[in-house]
């Protein structure tokens, strides 16, 4: 999780991303965000994000979600 929060704060660095539960849904992170925290994800993580996942906003909106979402991908393997 420490790995996503620094990930995190190269985007913004004034957000508090141990409790904030709302990034996608307050405009925090925008459209371009989005999609270069995926790509950086994917590439340090070494994850692949289905559609299923990155269709909904809720699995980015923080620290926590994004965890919990990589983690249920290696469930699914």
């Amino acid at each position: 999780m420490d790995e996503i929060i620094e990930m995190l704060k190269t985007f913004h660095d004034d957000v508090d991303y141990d409790t904030h539960q709302a990034l996608m849904d307050d405009g925090i992170f925008d459209s371009f965000d989005f999609v270069n925290l995926v790509a950086e994800l994917e590439s340090e993580l070494g994850v692949d994000f289905p559609f299923r996942i990155l269709s909904e906003p809720k699995h980015f909106n923080s620290a926590e979600a994004i965890y919990a979402s990589i983690q249920s991908l290696d469930k699914t393997r």
